[in-house]
């Protein structure tokens, strides 16, 4: 039986959105489901148990970095494996700036490329790769 893991998208920009969803549906065994802001980040994460989630730091409302503080403050979604989508010092001076030490699994710059994505999602996940 193969497993399908559960990803969670957070971006302001549907676009991008998009993108990474069709990035990761095409080449690995998941399912994406996605979130608009960090408010919406917290409550889906908190419903939906995802495996993974993806997080743009840059958004109105709930920005990535709040939304990944939250995250860890949730003994429910602790745990779960966060990529943030931003440059590390970008997202190491708003950490540093809220006085907290917790940091994110990964990092994925913006622009974000397929293959620096995929390699990423696919070592925190533990999916190993399928031979073509």
């Amino acid at each position: 039986m193969n497993k399908t893991w559960k990803i969670l998208v957070t971006d302001d920009e549907i676009t991008a959105r998009q993108f990474v969803r069709s990035v990761l549906e095409s080449e690995l065994p998941v399912k994406v489901i996605s979130a608009s802001n960090g408010e919406e980040c917290l409550r889906l994460a908190a419903e939906e148990n995802p495996d993974l989630i993806i997080l743009d730091v840059m958004m109105p409302i709930m920005d990535g970095c709040d939304a990944f503080l939250g995250l860890r403050d949730n003994p429910k979604t602790a745990k779960i494996p966060v990529v943030m989508l931003s440059s590390l010092s970008e997202v190491l001076n708003h950490m540093q700036s809220k006085a907290r030490q917790e940091q994110p699994n990964d990092f994925v710059e913006k622009p974000v490329e397929p293959v620096i994505l995929v390699r990423v999602v696919r070592s925190l996940l533990g999916i190993p790769k399928t031979p073509h």
